[in-house]
């Protein structure tokens, strides 16, 4: 499974080798002029000179990258499904947090999902390449699972609302208005400066240690649920934090995690043996690159 921080790395790389490739093919007529500064013009055949200068190296090497992996691919009888490559992209659209902000993404660089899926298919290729020669041993998950049991586990959780505001005048009125009987979340929409949360009630959903400032931690996961701090001061201002639930850490069991950590050292070691693989297919490739 391709993971975030991979995703956004190929957009920029693949947004690069499109752009490209879409004004080099228009790079028809030399004399066509493509902007004109005080009279003096810039033709068509200069900026795709300086697009070779900045660009077109890192093109040529990546299209050629693609033929290899198309030929070895073919030549293995290795295929990508079009279900295969919906699947990952439905994936890389969860890791960016929907459609939307995925759609976002690739206005950002330039780029539709028609040429991502060109090299999503790509990355299916190489793991349908690389795969039958990684090995995986039950010892090998097994550790794997121990060295990192908290990440697969599900941590202590509080579930809080809070109302935020500048100064410690102000939140202990509001905390008299709650010992008063008014409502939380109705005080919240009034008087909080946090735009995030106030239009809710000033709720905060669920949240681990780590998520918040170590002041407002400390005080959210002290609380029992329905209970309400006095003011907390931290950097932002003064809050003042009621739980309505909290949560104990769960312990990751083995059996039901074996398939996902398998999966992730898999991804890892095609991850470790791609660049080999890739130069191997290289050396032993007849290339010829006519670029100038």
């Amino acid at each position: 499974m391709l993971t975030l921080r991979h995703s956004r790395n190929w957009f920029v790389i693949i947004g690069t080798v499109f752009v490209l490739l879409a004004l080099t093919a228009c790079t028809t007529g030399k004399g066509e002029v493509v902007a004109e500064i005080n009279g003096e013009v810039i033709t068509k055949e200069e900026f795709y000179q300086e697009l070779l200068k900045q660009g077109g190296k890192q093109l040529l090497d990546r299209m050629i990258d693609q033929k290899l992996i198309q030929q070895a691919a073919k030549e293995k009888g290795v295929t990508a499904t079009e279900q295969q490559v919906r699947e990952r992209m439905d994936e890389m659209k969860e890791q960016f947090g929907g459609d939307a902000s995925f759609q976002m993404y690739l206005a950002q660089y330039g780029i539709t999902e028609d040429m991502l899926k060109q090299d999503v298919r790509n990355q299916l290729l190489i793991e349908g390449l690389l795969k039958p020669e990684i090995k995986i041993s039950e010892e090998e998950i097994k550790a794997y699972f121990e060295e990192n049991k908290d990440m697969f586990g599900e941590p202590e959780q509080v579930k809080a609302r809070h109302i935020l505001v500048e100064t410690e005048a102000q939140a202990k009125e509001i905390r008299a208005k709650l010992d008063q009987g008014e409502s939380f979340e109705e005080l919240a929409k009034q008087y909080s400066t946090d735009e995030a949360s106030k239009a809710n009630g000033g709720d905060l959903g669920y949240f681990k240690r780590g998520d918040m400032v170590p002041e407002f931690e400390e005080v959210a996961f002290s609380l029992k649920p329905g209970e309400t701090s006095q003011p907390v001061k931290s950097q932002f201002g003064y809050h003042i934090i009621r739980v309505e639930d909290h949560k104990q850490p769960v312990p990751a069991k083995y059996e039901e995690k074996k398939e996902e950590i398998r999966q992730q050292i898999l991804q890892q070691k095609i991850a470790e043996k791609m660049e080999p693989w890739l130069n191997e297919l290289r050396n032993k490739a007849k290339v010829t690159n006519y670029l100038k």
